[in-house]
This record gives structure tokens, sequence and C-alpha cells, in this order.
């Protein structure tokens, strides 16, 4: 099934903010359906890692006046930026692949 990009916002929102993914995950076990488990299972993974980043960034920008983690608090926002893409990225495959 194609979607287009406003189908995929929604979903990515979805997937991001609702029990979507476990929801997904269940009732494909439920079925017997192994594949569409793997992807709950992949959008399940995708949330967990949007949501550790977005507890990292806010951390790292509440403690942004310490001048003495400044190197600390660059590496690690790379970090969390590198999970947000990674986290977008997972999503938009799996749309695509279901």
């Amino acid at each position: 099934m194609k979607f287009n990009i406003i189908d995929k916002l929604k979903y990515i929102f979805c997937v991001y903010f609702t029990p979507l993914p476990y929801f997904t995950y269940f009732e494909s076990i439920k079925n017997g359906n192994f594949a569409h488990s793997g992807i709950g299972l992949g959008l399940i993974y995708s949330q967990k890692m949007f949501w550790i980043s977005n507890l990292g960034m806010t951390t790292i920008i509440y403690y942004k006046n310490n001048s003495n983690l400044y190197y600390i608090n660059i590496f690690f926002s790379l970090i969390f930026i590198f999970l947000y893409v990674k986290s977008l990225s997972k999503i938009i495959y799996l749309i695509d692949y279901s």
C-alpha cells in the first residue's frame, strides 16, 4: 500500500504518541501473523528510542548552563539526534514495508 506524505506524518504521530505499536504487536501475535508482529516490535523499539531521546535532550537543555559539562552535552546531543533520525528512518521503512 502506498502512503502519501500526509498519511506518513499521521502514522508517525500515531506511533510516537499513542499505543498503536503495542496494539499492532499484540493483535498480530494473537492472530498468528509473525510478519506483522515483527513490524509491531520494530515500531515499539522506535517509540522507545524517541522517548529516550526526548528525555535525554530535556536533561541536556536543563543542564546547559553548567560549563563543566559542555563537551559531554555536545557528545550526548549528537547521540540523541542520531537516535531521533534512526527512529524516524525505521518508522518510514516499516510503513513502506507494511
